[in-house]
């Protein structure tokens, strides 16, 4: 039988898409007022793997994770997405 607990802290983590490069940094730096700094920012990555979002985002998609040192408590996460 399981015991009832605290649910752990989290570390959040973004995937940015975009056909502006230029985008993704200021997008960066938007998160990174509320939710502090970043421990890791992958490359700046051709999105080539499906022409899913051609129609709504364009051609030439870029895509870049970001990782924030800052962990959240996992009761709230929902608000993130919100």
């Amino acid at each position: 039988m399981g015991c009832v607990s605290r649910p752990h802290k989290v570390n959040l983590i973004v995937g940015l898409l975009s056909s502006d490069a230029a985008i993704l940094s200021q997008v960066k730096k938007h998160l990174e007022r509320f939710y502090g700094p970043t421990d890791f920012e992958s490359p700046v990555m051709d999105f080539t793997h499906t022409e899913y979002y051609k129609a709504e985002m364009g051609e030439g998609l870029k895509r870049q994770f970001l990782s924030f040192k800052k962990l959240l408590d996992l009761s709230g996460i929902y608000a993130v997405k919100l």
